[in-house]
């Protein structure tokens, strides 16, 4: 009878340490502190593009419908302008803006992780993209703050905002970046996940009202890919 229920506590214990390992995994360690994200990006760096090869993200009309048009509706072909890209990775969406004829502004990136800060910068030699184009800047966005006010046409935060325990404060910084009328590119996590990540602000409920506190106003959410769901705020035209 011991025997028997030490087995049970053993595999109880078992599930349990998976339960929270696989846990850890979905929500990228970011609950463990964000020196440890930035090491799993830094060794994931030449492997992370190997996600773009999925349907939801080789798929042209998302990409066009959901990223580029919005964000080209904004800029249109004005030489000054200006898109902060918060959390660039190793640059996809940047990169396309800058294939694009239509984009003639420049971007600032902004990434915690070197390695992925690296291969973005590798990417714009490989496509023949004069650097001038792009300024980069390492921070960790739990730090980052907004140096230059009312300066930005565009900012994109791509599947992120799940991994900032303090999202509030961030979104302050991003919204006193934009210019009146600016657009936020964001997303949240999908409702099938969103309950991995408590105190979140990833309902859409809890993320609509963040926004508009933080001063957007016009909040449209799209469904894209299971994980997340992508969101358009405009900044409000009163400074």
């Amino acid at each position: 009878m011991l025997n028997f229920s030490i087995e049970i506590w053993v595999l109880v214990l078992g599930v349990c340490c998976t339960g929270v390992f696989v846990w850890m995994m979905l929500t990228e360690w970011s609950y463990l502190g964000t020196g440890l994200v930035r090491r799993s990006y830094d060794w994931l760096s030449p492997w992370y593009e190997g996600k773009w090869n999925s349907l939801e993200y080789q798929s042209e009309e998302f990409n066009q419908r959901l990223f580029l048009s919005p964000v080209l509706g904004q800029v249109g072909q004005d030489e000054n302008a200006k898109v902060l890209d918060l959390a660039c990775g190793t640059g996809r969406l940047s990169l396309s803006l800058l294939q694009s004829h239509q984009f003639q502004g420049t971007i600032h990136a902004v990434d915690f992780s070197p390695k992925m800060i690296e291969v973005f910068r590798r990417h714009l030699l490989e496509n023949q993209i004069s650097s001038e184009r792009v300024t980069f800047e390492q921070v960790n966005l739990q730090e980052w703050t907004a140096e230059s006010l009312h300066a930005y046409d565009v900012v994109l935060l791509l599947e992120v905002s799940e991994l900032i325990p303090d999202l509030p404060r961030l979104l302050n910084q991003i919204s006193a970046s934009l210019k009146p009328g600016g657009l936020l590119l964001t997303t949240q996590v999908g409702k099938r996940f969103a309950w991995l990540f408590r105190g979140r602000f990833q309902s859409p409920g809890a993320t609509r009202k963040l926004l508009e506190d933080s001063g957007f106003e016009s909040v449209k959410v799209d469904s894209w890919r299971a994980r997340y769901d992508v969101v358009l705020a405009s900044r409000s035209e009163q400074l």
